[in-house]
């Protein structure tokens, strides 16, 4: 063997050597987006610069034509490897479905059986020619430069992917799609420069292209580790937001940031690829809140602005590796994104709260003591007047004080209503329902409680809503329409009869009363709102707001004989 045919051996020996080299470091982030197709890539590339090896040492002119015919189909696996390689990098996964991979494989085993049969038809190389130096040589046939325009068409789409993402990329992101391309473009050059100009028989420089191509996509790779979480985690942050985001992998280096986090946390670009530790060092309490892995953490941050109060929530980033269906696909964790959230404003709305909620409770303090004391030392004075002397005003003086009683009494329970409910219980309603019917004056009236569920709510503010809504109709409807008077009787009354029952998502109270006109039904529930001249307005509205605080709907309608009916629903049963 001649010392150059001995040297190009060698090359393309350790050729070889370096694609098995990428295949092995591939192999590692097999899991990762476009990992498996570099991997594949590496390993074809291995494969190719055997049969270069092999192409330049046979001494049978069928055996060479046997080897020679691995390489082209060899050529189009890697065109349809790097296409797979684009797509996953790019996240159009999309274009892997069986209706474009299965033309794929169908192109590579074409031109394997064609490949190998050549021997019988020399459309793709012609006979065999030993050369003076030793080696086999063929000119190349029609169906080796349909082959090569196929295999050119695959690897340009693959290219084409990559330079559409490279214009919505920036900064790391740029450069490692700019290295793949490259890579691309060193294969094709390669492959192009060996199929019109060849160097030497002995020499494949495809085999050179191929090694090339892998090697400078493996560089990206690990520029800031292209295969890991860049990409994927680009997708999921949107530098539109009002809040700082970042992107870390899972050694926590940070692999993207958004504009607000540059702008709040002066992250720039060159913090790209570096440890959140050392890009964060200036915010301590930050990093505790990283460290310490709490999907969400409240923490006070120092900054130019002053003190701001922020809230990190931390959510982990998965790939799902798509496979044949026979396969299966399987989850890969990438990293974790950190959403800090401004949340200065909301901290100072809740203090303001709190503040009403003192003044609310030195209101409620008023109310309850030094309001209802004298009004209930003036009450006394007028019972006692009405026995020294008779005179119809002190009855009017006596009714003032009992609607003023009744007032204050529902102002108090409306104050009451707009606090925060702190804890629930399962309360059993049909035992709350009997309780609140011994707490309301019901003269003629009955009760009725069917099987009710048990219901998850503050009882204090349950038994509220109960009374009000007894009181509503026992004091304000009787049975043949009338206001119920004072001294009635159960025969004046004819017994109106309310009914607590169950109904799908909560309860219901209902009545045989003459019911609420469907015209008034939406506003019975505004405060102040009232049909009698006497009514404070006040009880229908309590229900409501006593229901929106344990999160339900309450409605009215009418009743199965005729009356009023309050459903009460969205309510949690056991």
């Amino acid at each position: 063997m001649e010392l150059s045919i001995t040297l190009f051996v060698l090359v393309e020996f350790v050729v070889g050597a370096t694609a098995a080299v990428v295949a092995s470091v591939a192999w590692t982030h097999r899991d990762r987006p476009g990992g498996t197709p570099l991997l594949a890539m590496a390993v074809t590339g291995v494969a190719y610069a055997a049969t270069s090896v092999a192409e330049s040492t046979v001494g049978s002119p069928l055996l060479w034509e046997l080897v020679t015919g691995l390489q082209l189909p060899l050529t189009a696996a890697l065109a349809v490897e790097s296409f797979y390689l684009a797509a996953e990098f790019t996240r159009h996964e999309r274009y892997l479905r069986p209706a474009v991979t299965g033309p794929f494989a169908g192109v590579v085993l074409a031109i394997l059986a064609g490949s190998l049969t050549n021997p019988a038809h020399h459309l793709f190389r012609g006979p065999p020619e030993l050369t003076a130096a030793g080696v086999f040589t063929a000119t190349y046939g029609p169906l080796f430069w349909i082959h090569t325009l196929v295999s050119l068409v695959i690897i340009l789409a693959s290219v084409t992917l990559l330079i559409v993402e490279l214009a919505n990329a920036s900064g790391i992101y740029r450069e490692q799609i700019v290295a793949t391309v490259v890579g691309f473009l060193i294969g094709i050059g390669f492959f192009l420069w060996e199929s019109l100009a060849p160097i030497h028989p002995a020499f494949n420089l495809a085999t050179v292209g191929v090694v090339g191509w892998c090697f400078v996509t493996l560089w990206g790779v690990f520029r800031v580790d292209l295969l890991e979480t860049g990409q994927i985690a680009r997708k999921t942050l949107v530098d539109s937001m009002t809040d700082p985001v970042l992107a870390l992998d899972t050694d926590d280096r940070i692999v993207d940031a958004n504009v607000r986090a540059r702008d709040r946390l002066d992250v720039d670009t060159d913090a790209v690829g570096t440890p959140v530790t050392v890009a964060l060092a200036s915010y301590p309490p930050l990093l505790d809140a990283l460290d310490s892995g709490e999907s969400e953490r409240e923490i006070t941050l120092r900054t130019d602005g002053g003190r701001r109060h922020v809230r990190v929530k931390q959510s982990p980033v998965y790939h799902t590796r798509s496979r044949p269906a026979r396969l299966g696909g399987h989850e890969v964790r990438l990293g974790r994104t950190v959403v800090i959230e401004d949340i200065t404003e909301r901290k100072k709305r809740e203090r303001q709260l709190e503040r009403q909620n003192e003044r609310l409770d030195e209101f409620v303090s008023v109310v309850s003591h030094d309001l209802r004391n004298p009004l209930n030392v003036a009450a006394g004075h007028a019972e006692l007047a009405s026995q020294e002397c008779d005179s119809d005003h002190l009855g009017e003086v006596m009714q003032a004080h009992d609607r003023m009683d009744t007032l204050i009494e529902d102002l108090l329970t409306l104050a009451r209503s707009g606090r925060s409910i702190d804890e629930t219980d399962a309360v059993d309603l049909a035992d709350v329902a009997r309780d609140c019917w011994q707490n309301v004056e019901t003269p003629g009236a009955t009760l009725t409680v069917e099987t009710v569920p048990v219901v998850v709510a503050e009882r204090g503010r349950l038994q509220q809503l109960l009374e009000n809504l007894f009181r509503n109709s026992v004091e304000h409807r009787s049975a043949d329409g009338r206001p119920v008077a004072e001294g009635d009787t159960p025969e004046q009354d004819e017994g109106v009869t309310i009914t607590v029952g169950p109904v799908d998502g909560g309860f219901y109270v209902a009545d045989n009363g003459p019911g609420i006109d469907a015209d008034d039904r939406e506003q019975v529930f505004e405060s102040g709102y009232s049909t009698d001249s006497d009514g404070t307005g006040l009880g229908l509205h309590i229900v409501e707001r006593i229901a929106e605080e344990h999160g339900w709907a309450v409605r009215v309608t009418e009743s199965a004989a005729g009356g009023a009916r309050f459903e009460i629903t969205g309510v949690d049963v056991t």
